[in-house]
């Protein structure tokens, strides 16, 4: 009996010990991966609320490459969407504010917009081409923020999620053009995020979070008090 136990105990730990160990790199090829870790990757980004995974079935498609793109692009990683060590480091970290953050992260992935009504208010002035910022209510209570600010060479694009009072997501996504006013195409996208855990701000790079100004607070601010006030 007592030789049953540990042996069921061994097995066990031997389970956990394999779901918390980097085996190979992950990514989308022709002849498509499969294999435990690929299950648990995509396990992992649907615990995290990235239903475009699809189904869990231990083959790497377009569907959990998308989804990891996804994740890379919350988390500051290069949006590649290749499952590397840095990645895995990342989805088990066992911090504290890593742990809030991937709650939240859940709650903003639970958000339908086909369910939310939005309200929108004009936003010039804040640059020479202007803007809009709009509220997303559901019924109504606001659900998150949005601002879109247009310049000659480039657009930001602008998310604020308020999870509790305690914290908040906030989204900067850049689209640089090659000429004036987008004619010529699409130079580049540079998005940051940034979390707001108890009054501190942390910019989200690879996965850390680093104490950081939010440049755009003014913003932050306008879109959290206009529809308050």
């Amino acid at each position: 009996m007592k030789k049953a136990f540990l042996i069921a105990v061994f097995t066990i730990l031997s389970v956990i010990s394999y779901s918390q160990s980097y085996s190979r790199k992950l990514q989308l090829q022709t002849k498509r991966m499969n294999g435990k870790d690929v299950l648990e990757l995509q396990q992992k980004l649907l615990n995290l609320g990235f239903s475009e995974t699809g189904e869990a079935d231990g083959w790497f498609g377009e569907k959990t490459e998308k989804a990891l793109r996804n994740y890379q692009k919350l988390y500051g990683f290069e949006q590649n969407g290749i499952f590397d060590g840095k990645i895995f480091d990342c989805m088990y970290n066992s911090g504290k504010l890593n742990a809030h953050f991937d709650t939240a992260v859940k709650k903003i992935n639970s958000i339908d917009e086909s369910k939310l009504s939005t309200r929108e208010i004009d936003y010039r002035g804040h640059s020479t081409e202007g803007g809009i910022l709009s509220a997303l209510f559901y019924k109504d209570k606001p659900v998150f923020y949005r601002a879109n600010i247009y310049g000659e060479t480039s657009q930001v694009e602008c998310k604020l999620y308020e999870i509790s009072e305690a914290e908040e997501i906030f989204i900067e996504e850049y689209t640089f053009y090659n000429g004036n006013f987008g004619i010529e195409g699409i130079k580049g996208v540079e998005t940051t995020v940034f979390y707001v855990y108890n009054g501190v701000d942390y910019k989200i790079t690879n996965g850390e979070f680093k104490k950081d100004h939010i440049e755009n607070r003014e913003l932050l601010i306008d879109m959290r008090s206009a529809y308050w006030h």
